[in-house]
């Protein structure tokens, strides 16, 4: 049986500990284990490893790595980690439905999904609806922790779990979403 394919956001405000506290060091043990990554990259962030195809042409991008939503089978590129970083920056109203194949049919086609935002507000909801796992990091919108309440795959996770949000760089509240668990951890 094939091992289930992961969809996890990570939120926080610029300077928080995102890239260099989570996404690098899963993407470095990914390409250690001998996987594939790609990088949607419009900051620079991971050099040579991401790419930008610019704010006009990220649904097409995205449409011919996933094969218009038909993944490996159909040409598309996987199985891999996707990482989508600052997905704020390009995934909003009006996206092509092609994006939600990624988060929603993620198994499908083959991809571990990783995005890094700044803000829940900044991402699709379906997209926060569909993690497996979230990472809060702190956060500039003092109204996060209710705006994630409110979508409805969440509500079970933050009903009646009174954790505040990290407050310094470097430490995430993990959001087990399936098991209904969050735990206060110290990435460095």
């Amino acid at each position: 049986m094939a091992r289930l394919r992961r969809v996890v956001v990570a939120l926080g405000a610029p300077g928080s500990g995102k890239t260099g506290g989570l996404i690098r060091p899963l993407v470095q043990r990914y390409l250690a284990a001998g996987g594939q990554v790609r990088i949607l990259d419009p900051a620079g962030e991971f050099d040579e490893l991401g790419e930008w195809p610019g704010r006009g042409a990220v649904d097409e991008w995205i449409d011919e790595l996933t094969a218009c939503g038909e993944g490996p089978r159909a040409g598309g590129w996987g199985p891999g980690l996707l990482v989508l970083d600052d997905a704020d920056r390009y995934l909003g109203p009006g996206r092509s439905k092609a994006w939600d194949d990624v988060w929603m049919a993620n198994r499908h086609l083959g991809l571990d999904v990783l995005v890094s935002a700044h803000r829940p507000q900044g991402v699709p909801k379906e997209l926060l609806g569909a993690a497996h796992e979230l990472w809060l990091f702190q956060q500039d919108e003092p109204r996060a922790l209710e705006y994630l309440a409110d979508i409805p795959a969440l509500r079970p996770v933050f009903e009646g779990n009174e954790h505040p949000l990290p407050n310094e760089r470097g430490l995430a509240l993990r959001v087990l979403v399936r098991e209904q668990q969050l735990q206060l951890v110290r990435l460095f």
